[in-house]
């Protein structure tokens, strides 16, 4: 019995997800995942206190998604400016793959926040592979010298890789190869290390 509590607690998520992903957050009614799964229309709330629990545990599931398609081809074997490659590639992926989960964790009513808090960029909510991303600008970091605080390089670089997937992520919209999202993801890396030099030695030369 328990088992299958269980089991249907996963199906409400599940089809909670294939709504999303096909027409969002916002279209989302437990009495239709209810009658999907073939279900009374107050089961639902045997497994959710309310609606908007609901939709906490789908943006949580979201979330893993999210994490998993960022720790694809990621190894910590690595070198720093390689994993931010692959982890940028990984993010535009998902915008592409997974639009209106993207629009469910970066835009619009349901967005898990990252803010800066005693000069930390934190995730205001459990954000896999966000941790992940910050290990690589740290990694990054230290192999290439960079002047810059880890916050304010986090910061940069997270903040180029949401643009970046906003304008690219849109399959219908724009149209572009997964070689050419690469090159430009790895050109603004060595662009972003080689002007952080710069910006070091210009700082250095102004201290003597």
């Amino acid at each position: 019995m328990v088992k299958n509590q269980i089991d249907l607690k996963k199906r409400l998520i599940s089809e909670g997800l294939k709504i999303v992903q096909d027409k969002g957050m916002k279209n989302i009614s437990l009495r239709q995942i209810a009658e999907k799964c073939g279900v009374t229309h107050s089961t639902p709330y045997r497994h959710f206190k309310d609606k908007n629990t609901y939709l906490a545990a789908l943006v949580e599931q979201i979330s893993i998604i999210f994490g998993t398609t960022m720790a694809q081809k990621v190894t910590d074997n690595m070198s720093g400016n390689a994993m931010l490659l692959q982890m940028g590639i990984n993010f535009v992926n998902f915008a592409q793959d997974f639009p209106k989960f993207f629009d469910v964790l970066f835009l619009g009513d349901y967005v898990v926040q990252t803010k800066v808090t005693g000069h930390e960029i934190i995730s205001d909510k459990t954000l896999p592979g966000f941790e992940e991303f910050k290990y690589a600008v740290a990694k990054l970091s230290k192999e290439n010298n960079l002047g810059v605080d880890n916050d304010l390089q986090e910061i940069q670089l997270w903040s180029f890789i949401i643009g970046f997937a906003l304008i690219v992520g849109k399959k219908n919209v724009v149209e572009v190869d997964s070689k050419w999202i690469s090159k430009v993801i790895d050109e603004m890396i060595s662009i972003y290390i080689n002007g952080d030099k710069t910006l070091g030695e210009g700082r250095n030369e102004g201290n003597h």
